[in-house]
């Protein structure tokens, strides 16, 4: 299962993804901790990762203030058209919200 945002640098700080959030009624990092933990619990997942471009300061803040553990630099790991990205991992698992693993 994938559960994924993308927005381009031209709409990063504009009112995008806050309109996005808002339209479930919470903010991103609300959201993102909201999302895994359905996913934990009734998707049979044991682990969500949270992949973001390494210029990509505001997804690097919303996944460690959603308590998403750090994993590191993955080299060229996203493509976009034809330009290739090196980017931050971060990962949740059931653990981080209290519930055991269940495959």
């Amino acid at each position: 299962m994938w559960l994924r945002f993308s927005l381009t640098k031209s709409a990063r700080g504009k009112q995008s993804c806050q309109e996005a959030t808002l339209a479930i009624g919470c903010g991103p990092v609300a959201a993102a901790k909201l999302a895994a933990r359905y996913a934990f619990e009734n998707d049979g997942l044991i682990r969500v990762e949270v992949v973001m471009a390494v210029d990509n300061s505001a997804s690097r803040r919303v996944a460690e203030k959603s308590g998403a553990q750090y994993q590191g630099i993955l080299g060229n790991r996203m493509v976009v058209g034809r330009d290739v990205y090196n980017a931050h991992m971060y990962s949740l698992i059931p653990e981080d919200f209290g519930l055991a693993p269940s495959l």
